[in-house]
C-alpha cells in the first residue's frame, strides 16, 4: 500500500476482494491470505496452498499428525525461500547483495520435534484421573547446556514427564 500510494480498501479491490458487504465483514483476513499467498509466496499456490493446510492443519486440530507433517514437508523448503526473499526484499539491499544473501543455504532447518510413546496399563473403567476427561501427560523439557561448535551447535537437554491418570492406570515401563 505505501509502495503504490493506496489504502487498504483500493489494494483489496486490486485483488477483488469486496470490502463493504455486511455478510462478509472479515475481508482483512480475505486481503491477508490473498497478499500472502502472491507476494510472500511469489502466486505459487500449490506451495502456499500446503503450507497453509499444513498450518490451519496443526491449529484448528482438523488432521491427522502424519498429515500435517506430510503437507509441512511438500511445502517447507520452498516456504522457506520465500520468505528469505520477502524479507531480502524488504531490506532495501542492493541486487548484488540480495542475490548473494539467497544464495546462502540454510545450515540447520531439523526439527526439534519429540514424540513420547507408551501404553497405559491396568484395570480401571476410564483410564482419565477424577476430575479429567482423558489421561494427562505433562512434558516439561529443560535446555541444560548450549556449546557453539565449529557446525552448528551442541544442545543438551533434560525430559520429565508425569503421567496423570486413574490410580489403577499407569504408564507402562516402556517409554521411548
Amino acid at each position: 500500500m505505501f509502495e503504490r500510494g493506496i489504502s487498504e480498501e483500493d489494494l483489496a479491490q486490486t485483488y477483488n476482494v469486496v470490502t463493504d458487504d455486511p455478510e462478509r465483514p472479515r475481508w482483512r483476513d480475505l486481503l491477508g491470505a490473498r497478499v500472502r499467498r502472491d507476494v510472500i509466496f511469489g502466486n505459487d499456490v500449490q506451495t502456499y496452498n500446503s503450507a497453509k493446510k499444513a498450518s490451519d492443519g496443526l491449529e484448528h486440530g482438523f488432521l491427522e499428525v502424519n498429515e500435517i507433517t506430510a503437507q509441512a514437508l511438500k511445502a517447507a523448503d520452498k516456504t522457506f525461500h520465500c520468505i528469505r526473499r520477502t524479507v531480502v526484499g524488504l531490506l532495501g539491499v542492493s541486487d548484488e547483495v540480495a542475490e548473494e544473501l539467497l544464495s546462502i543455504k540454510p545450515k540447520d532447518v531439523q526439527s526439534t520435534r519429540k514424540v513420547v510413546r507408551g501404553r497405559l496399563v491396568g484395570a480401571a473403567e476410564d483410564p482419565a484421573a477424577e476430575g479429567e476427561l482423558y489421561p494427562i501427560l505433562e512434558w516439561n523439557s529443560a535446555i541444560v547446556s548450549l556449546e557453539r561448535q565449529e557446525v552448528g551447535y551442541r544442545r543438551d537437554g533434560k525430559e520429565r514427564f508425569t503421567i496423570r491418570t486413574h490410580p489403577p492406570c499407569r504408564l507402562s515401563d516402556r517409554l521411548a
